[in-house]
């Protein structure tokens, strides 16, 4: 998915069910490798561990779902 608003603010996010398999973890990671801007860039997965690989987000789907802007 892209977002855009209408002031700029540019996302991308990918989602899967989970990526604990390495090669599913590789393959969703993949086509976030092909955009060459420095927009924020996320995977959304039903895992409940973080991390973060070459500037891309993996946080879990519940939290990104409850987030509250401050």
């Amino acid at each position: 998915f892209v977002v855009r608003n209408n002031q700029g603010y540019t996302q991308y996010i990918q989602v899967a069910q989970t990526v604990q398999n390495a090669t599913t973890l590789e393959r969703e990671l993949a086509p976030f490798d092909r955009i060459a801007d420095h927009h924020e860039k996320l995977l959304i997965t039903m895992d409940y561990d973080t991390g973060t690989y070459n500037g891309i987000k993996k946080i879990n789907a519940l939290d990104w779902l409850t987030k509250t802007e401050n």
